[in-house]
């Protein structure tokens, strides 16, 4: 696997030069169906593939809400030489805030949440404190939209990400096995926060678990069943589904996970003992994180999610008023910012972070929207374009 920045920007390179290609003319193509302009972007895939070491991929495109394209390259099982189809399903890593934000804004249109509501009225858990410690009052201030937006309060540059932390939490709160949802809640309602929620936006992968678990609690069902029931059941929907963290845990149509290096790490099992897993498999799964970056898709679904959220008059699942409000610039980004996050500075961010997703005005009228998702041995990408082009 190659490094995952590196990727990334390879992602972000391959949908500029897949915009180029499919605006060069009003082609529009049958799905799966070869042609010359088809095969330009065949050749970019197994290009992309070829740099970044990839041994499978998939690509999925529509135009003014139709498939014009969907592909499976390379292979989704070396071992057994079983090719990437158009239904194999890979991880999505962040691509699942896109969906638990979408989740959250159904909940609140039906009136069962609201958007104003305090986080921590909800999750009214105790805090775990350490030595003469006490929590951070502001925690009280925090808001799902805060959330939703990545402006709750913690900020990575300046302290860490629990949800990758499972084991020194569970140690630090001598629990005797690694931390699970709950535990890393209390654990962090007992840290301070790095900024006043609301007045500046920091990527908080944190935020999103809080979210998972406030749709359990005011669904009053588990995370997975609730997002099907209110999006993906409405959407028809059937092959985003949750994933796990270990080979035997792999679903019928998911790819398997390799690493370019062949790495390996350890951790600690429940039991104490030491265990080596490829490195892919390495990290341990708890429930919660389902809704900060567990999901498996294939890139059809995914499309077609975006496409169900893109068409503000047609949305099954959301009013146009509520599909404005999940594509929102927050009013803070309206305005030039200071590194601090207060208004009335000298430089402004690259995008803006509304519900769930980025969002970036090109022009007067003009629009990007995207998430792009990593967990080890996969990356995702998911764009909406204003000009009308759909792509994962």
């Amino acid at each position: 696997m190659a490094n995952i920045n590196k990727i990334i920007k390879e992602m972000i390179l391959l949908v500029l030069m897949l915009n180029t290609y499919l605006c060069a003319d009003g082609t529009t193509f049958e799905t799966g169906m070869p042609s010359s302009k088809l095969s330009q972007i065949n050749e970019l895939m197994v290009r992309f593939m070829r740099d970044n070491e990839a041994p499978g991929a998939a690509l999925c495109i529509a135009k003014d809400g139709t498939i014009i394209y969907n592909k499976g390259f390379g292979y989704a099982n070396i071992e057994t030489k079983e090719p990437v189809k158009r239904e194999s399903q890979f991880r999505i890593g962040s691509i699942s805030k896109p969906i638990t934000a979408a989740t959250v804004m159904v909940l609140a249109e039906k009136g069962i949440l609201k958007l104003d509501e305090k986080v921590f009225s909800i999750i009214n858990y105790e805090p775990f404190t350490e030595a003469d410690a006490s929590a951070d009052p502001r925690i009280y201030d925090i808001t799902i939209l805060n959330l939703l937006q990545h402006r709750g309060g913690w900020d990575l540059s300046k302290t860490f990400d629990p949800t990758s932390r499972l084991f020194s939490i569970g140690e630090a709160m001598k629990l005797g096995r690694y931390a699970e949802g709950q535990d890393l809640i209390r654990y962090m309602m007992g840290k301070p926060l790095q900024y006043k929620p609301g007045t500046r936006y920091c990527y908080s992968n944190f935020g999103y678990l809080l979210l998972g678990v406030i749709i359990e609690k005011k669904a009053n069902m588990p995370y997975a069943e609730a997002v099907n029931k209110y999006v993906f059941e409405p959407l028809k929907l059937e092959n985003i589904v949750p994933g796990g963290a270990q080979l035997e845990d792999r679903m019928p149509k998911e790819v398997v996970y390799y690493d370019s290096e062949k790495r390996t790490a350890k951790r600690k099992m429940p039991d104490g003992k030491i265990k080596e897993f490829p490195y892919p498999y390495y990290q341990p799964f708890i429930r919660e994180t389902t809704a900060v970056g567990g999901w498996i898709s294939n890139a059809e679904d995914l499309v077609n999610f975006a496409l169900a959220l893109k068409a503000p008059y047609e949305c099954r699942i959301l009013s146009h008023e509520y599909v404005k409000k999940m594509f929102a610039i927050p009013q803070q980004d309206k305005q030039p910012m200071n590194e601090d996050g207060e208004d009335g500075g000298d430089t402004i961010q690259k995008y803006s972070y509304s519900c769930g997703w980025k969002v970036k005005e090109t022009s007067k009228g003009k629009f990007i929207i995207w998430h792009h998702g990593s967990r080890p041995g996969a990356s995702a990408g998911l764009c909406l374009n204003s000009n009308g082009y759909t792509y994962a």
